[in-house]
């Protein structure tokens, strides 16, 4: 609800990502999800791994409330809260619009500055900055409990689950933010036409995060050949660095653990560090109803070991607009 330019507050079954460390929108359309790769597709992916943030198409009871201190939307100030849930994919959560499942809160806070004209197409070029940070209120266990999703690629079934089982009890996580977009050019012959660029930084609490850094960035060129200015060419990237904790749990495992070649583990023992994905992809638009976006990812270090080679993904995503 728009109480005056200066307040706006909403409250219902809804999720943080429409509102908190969310993407821009550039020519209508998210920016982030300019890309197929999910690690920046739609919101930084950190964040939903280290906390209770929810994001589409969950949902769970909560508000938030907006300060608009300029009467515009040049600064922002908000805040809000959400209800978390213990596994919003249970069924008893399709439609559990009330707190009986509630684990804990999540509170997020956001400052954003904003630059630009009505639209993409004329007027000022579009920036935004965004700074947040966030507070959950669950118990939870400390990050070996992540330690899970790690077996078979960095040790054995058996070492994880012994690692996992050790997993102490701990409240409070919390959190930040940076978030950066802007406008580099519209092109004075075609208004349609346009490159714009992002990049984000996102920090957990090492606590629990199974990723406490992690990074994206994005270029993203919308018209691309003399006849298709409404067609964009991307070239983004993500790096998720692993908590090092759990890369000393690994590194500090006894050979004969890591030679149990038991459920057919292939052996050794390979200290998760880091994943970092590339993506270049075409975004073919055919109709104003209809999106083709063939993609191009490298995969470095999958699983964020270096047990396998970097992986190769060819993709394509189609979208159709009613």
């Amino acid at each position: 609800m728009l109480w005056s330019k200066y307040v706006r507050t909403e409250i219902g079954e809804m999720n943080a990502e429409s509102d908190f460390e969310q993407s821009s929108n550039y020519w209508g359309a998210n920016l982030y999800c300019q890309f197929v790769n999910n690690g920046i597709c739609g919101m930084p992916q950190s964040i939903a791994m280290n906390s209770g943030y929810t994001w589409y198409p969950a949902s769970s009871p909560g508000g938030y409330i907006k300060f608009y201190p300029t009467g515009d939307d040049h600064w922002l100030i908000s805040g809000g809260i959400y209800a978390e849930n213990k596994n919003p994919a249970a069924p008893v959560n399709y439609w559990n619009l009330g707190l009986s499942q509630a684990v804990g809160a999540f509170v997020p806070v956001q400052l954003g500055w904003h630059r630009g004209g009505t639209s993409d197409y004329s007027g000022p070029l579009q920036s935004n900055i965004k700074i947040g940070a966030y507070w959950d209120s669950q118990w939870t266990k400390d990050v070996y409990s992540q330690m899970g999703m790690f077996a078979g690629n960095a040790l054995p079934a058996a070492a994880a689950s012994t690692i996992v089982n050790n997993a102490q009890v701990t409240r409070s996580r919390y959190g930040a933010w940076i978030q950066g977009d802007t406008m580099l050019e519209r092109d004075g012959r075609d208004p349609r036409r346009g490159t714009t660029i992002f990049g984000t930084f996102t920090w957990g609490d090492p606590r629990e995060s199974v990723s406490p850094y992690f990074v994206t960035l994005g270029l993203v060129r919308k018209g691309t050949f003399p006849n298709r200015p409404n067609d964009t060419i991307s070239l983004g990237g993500k790096m998720l660095f692993v908590n090092e904790q759990l890369t000393d749990a690994v590194k500090n495992l006894p050979e004969s653990v890591c030679n149990d070649r038991s459920f057919g583990y292939p052996g050794g023992c390979y200290a998760p560090h880091m994943e970092s994905a590339l993506e270049l992809n075409y975004g073919w638009r055919p109709a104003n109803w209809l999106l083709i976006r063939p993609d191009l990812q490298f995969i470095f270090s999958p699983g964020g070991t270096n047990r396998y080679a970097t992986a190769t993904v060819v993709g394509i995503e189609t979208g159709i607009i009613f």
